[in-house]
């Protein structure tokens, strides 16, 4: 049995692998090309990456402190992220309307259509980002069992065995952290979310290359602001 000393060290070398992907590939790339030039759409993808920014830094923090529960949740919020994003590439020619509706406080994603007049459902953003990178969906749905009390909060604080056909033993352990589970659960959690961010790298590498060419996506004077 690895020890709950081990397990840290492991997610804490997982989780500055996350870090030094943010730092040094997408903080770096975003840095270079707002340089550049700012666009319409880059209001948008501003607000994806410093979300993904501030998401990674707590994972990593939820991580080291054993707290999987709350990790998990972090995992599903950036999945949010993700999905949203590439759901700009789900509206071709209309990149700078899917950006004013973001921006509207009053508009709601799922009330917007692509341009096949589906609905940008939360549920559908995700289907369609899992056709580009198999997996998402699996973790998505996984994912959500944490935000809702569902199984996976009995079963880290709670042991159940069988005496015999009559009787079953319930051990309980109530604490802050996630100390009963194994450690393959802390791996799997961190290497799914560097995978997560490294789709995210792909995700705004092909933005950055395709942004000038949206149509009327020069940086005006932003409506409603």
């Amino acid at each position: 049995m690895v020890s709950n000393e081990n397990i840290a060290v492991t997610g804490f070398n997982n989780s500055e692998k996350i870090n030094n992907l943010i730092e040094n590939k997408i903080k770096l790339l975003a840095n270079t090309e707002f340089a550049k030039k700012k666009y319409y759409t880059d209001l948008f993808a501003n607000a994806v990456i410093d979300r993904t920014l501030k998401l990674s830094k707590g994972f990593r923090c939820l991580i080291i402190s054993k707290n999987i529960q709350c990790a998990a949740i972090v995992a599903r919020c950036q999945i949010d992220n993700l999905a949203r994003f590439h759901g700009m590439k789900l509206v071709p020619g209309n990149e700078r309307d899917y950006v004013y509706n973001f921006l509207d406080p009053e508009k709601k994603f799922d009330n917007l259509k692509d341009n096949q007049n589906e609905k940008l459902s939360d549920k559908y953003l995700v289907n369609k980002l899992n056709e580009s990178y198999q997996g998402i969906s699996e973790f998505y749905n996984e994912f959500c069992r944490y935000v809702h009390l569902s199984e996976m909060h009995h079963q880290s604080c709670s042991r159940i065995s069988r005496v015999d056909n009559s009787f079953v033993e319930f051990n309980s352990s109530i604490s802050e952290d996630d100390q009963n589970l194994e450690p393959i659960s802390y791996i799997r959690l961190t290497d799914t979310y560097l995978y997560l961010n490294n789709v995210f790298l792909k995700e705004l590498e092909t933005y950055f290359s395709n942004r000038k060419c949206f149509p009327n996506n020069n940086l005006e004077v932003v409506e409603n602001f």
